[in-house]
C-alpha cells in the first residue's frame, strides 16, 4: 500500500527526539512514509532516528552541505527529492506532537476545498499561516510552493525563519491555502512553554533579523509590486 504523505523532517543535534516523534506519529497514522535529514557529520542523531524508525516506515539521510550542515531549507528540498512518490509532502521538525486523526482532517479540507497547501493548527499560529504546512507533491512540481518555481519547496536562502512564512504566502496568492484547524500537529516550541531552549533553538534565533530582511524583500518583489 502507498502511504498517503511522506513527512520530511530536518533534523539537528536533537537525538532524544527521535523517538518521541516516531512514537507520537505511529500512534496517529499509518499512512505515513518518514524522510529524515541530519547533517553530515552528526553521527549521535543519525544513529537515534534510525533505532526509532521502524522497518520500512522511512529513510534516514545526511546532508552532504559544509557544517554545521544544511539549512532547513536545503533539507527539506533534499528531502523531497529522496521521498517516495506519495501526492502529499508534510514539512515539519523534530519536535511536534501529533494529535490523533491530524492527517485525515487535513487530507479533508484538501479534498472539500482543493486546496493545494492545507496549514495544521500548531496550537500557537494563526488562521494565514502554518509552520507546519501539508503540500501536494503535484503542485511542487508544477508551480513549486515558494516563489522560485516549479520543482522548489523551500527558498534556500532563509537560514531558518520564514520560510513557512512564504509557502502559505504564495498559495494565498495563488488561491490554493486552506486552514485546518482540527489537523494538530502541536509545536513543542520553548516560546510557547512547551519546550526547553537549547543551542539548536538559539541558533535558529540567530538568523530572524537576516531572515526576516529575505522575507521583506522577496514579499515586496512577488506580492506588493504585482499587486
Amino acid at each position: 500500500m502507498i502511504p498517503a504523505v511522506s513527512v520530511i523532517v530536518p533534523v539537528m543535534r536533537r537525538p532524544q527526539n527521535a523517538e518521541p516523534f516516531m512514537a507520537s506519529l505511529m500512534s496517529s497514522t499509518d499512512q505515513a512514509h518518514v524522510i529524515v535529514v541530519a547533517d553530515e557529520d552528526d553521527n549521535e542523531t543519525w544513529r537515534a532516528w534510525l533505532q526509532a524508525m521502524p522497518k520500512g516506515v522511512g529513510r534516514v539521510f545526511r546532508s552532504a552541505w559544509p557544517a554545521p550542515g544544511g539549512t532547513f531549507a536545503q533539507k527539506v528540498n533534499l528531502g523531497y527529492r529522496m521521498a517516495p512518490w506519495t501526492n502529499w509532502l508534510f514539512l515539519c521538525g523534530d519536535d511536534v506532537r501529533f494529535h490523533e486523526r491530524w492527517l485525515e482532517a487535513a487530507l479533508t479540507a484538501a479534498g472539500v476545498t482543493g486546496a493545494q497547501v492545507v496549514g495544521t493548527s500548531a496550537q500557537n499560529a494563526s488562521d494565514d499561516w502554518s509552520p507546519h504546512p501539508l503540500i501536494s507533491r503535484r503542485y511542487v512540481e508544477k508551480q513549486g510552493a515558494s516563489w522560485d518555481g516549479p520543482g522548489v519547496v523551500c527558498h534556500e536562502g532563509y537560514r531558518h525563519n520564514y520560510i513557512d512564512s512564504e509557502i502559505c504566502a504564495v498559495a494565498r496568492q495563488r488561491g490554493v491555502w486552506e486552514m485546518a484547524h482540527d489537523s494538530v500537529v502541536e509545536h513543542l516550541h520553548p516560546a510557547f512553554g512547551k519546550g526547553d531552549d537549547d543551542p539548536v533553538y538559539r541558533l535558529g534565533q540567530s538568523f530572524v533579523d537576516v531572515d526576516a530582511a529575505v522575507w521583506r524583500e522577496r514579499h515586496e518583489q512577488f506580492v506588493e509590486v504585482a499587486a
